[in-house]
């Protein structure tokens, strides 16, 4: 018997042609490749500066939280919304 060693996925029935097992994992694993971005560009938000040197000074907190977690949740989103590229829905959505 041998072993599994990796989660096959799921089969892509909806779609009007096969979708490359290629595509689909990558559209499952980009969100997780994003990930540590986003969480990088967290501390920014709260002005912890990470060693960096800023001549020009850091926005206003009412500015910068609003604005770096948005786009960290942005980013992240899109990111999940790749799926939809090489499911069903990514056939309908454009039309």
């Amino acid at each position: 018997m041998t072993p599994k060693l990796f989660h096959r996925p799921p089969p892509a029935g909806d779609t009007e042609r096969p979708v490359p097992r290629w595509a689909m994992r990558l559209a499952h694993v980009l969100p997780l490749l994003l990930l540590p971005a986003c969480l990088w560009r967290l501390p920014f938000a709260v002005h912890f500066e990470m060693g960096q040197v800023q001549a020009g000074g850091m926005p206003a907190h009412w500015l910068s939280v609003p604005y770096v977690l948005g786009l960290s949740v942005l980013t992240e989103v899109i990111a999940i919304l790749t799926i939809g590229l090489v499911r069903g829905w990514g056939e309908v959505a454009p039309a």
